[in-house]
């Protein structure tokens, strides 16, 4: 299950990132990556909390295979926002941006 939040969370932050970085606003990508981050978290809290609550788990290892998952998926968003950003970059050498 949270892979499955965390994929969708993603597709998500991609699309709204797009937008944003061909925004007439500069400050959007980096408005849209402060929500990311934080949402990102948020959901980690409310997923964490969730589990403890509906399974009552023994002991608290349960937690290190999520933070496993959370930091695979934290690599992965920075390496597609980066990209995003460095073509918003490549279309401002080229006097493209909108």
């Amino acid at each position: 299950m949270t892979t499955g939040m965390f994929v969708l969370f993603c597709v998500i932050a991609f699309i709204l990132s797009k937008k944003a970085v061909k925004s007439a606003n500069k400050y959007r990508f980096i408005h849209i990556l402060l929500m990311i981050i934080m949402g990102k978290m948020f959901l980690s809290l409310v997923m964490v909390l969730a589990y403890v609550k509906l399974f009552n788990p023994t002991d608290k290892l349960f937690v290190i295979p999520f933070f496993l998952i959370y930091l695979v998926f934290t690599a992965f968003e920075i390496y597609f926002l980066e990209k995003v950003a460095k073509e918003d970059e490549q279309h401002d050498l080229q006097g493209n941006h909108q």
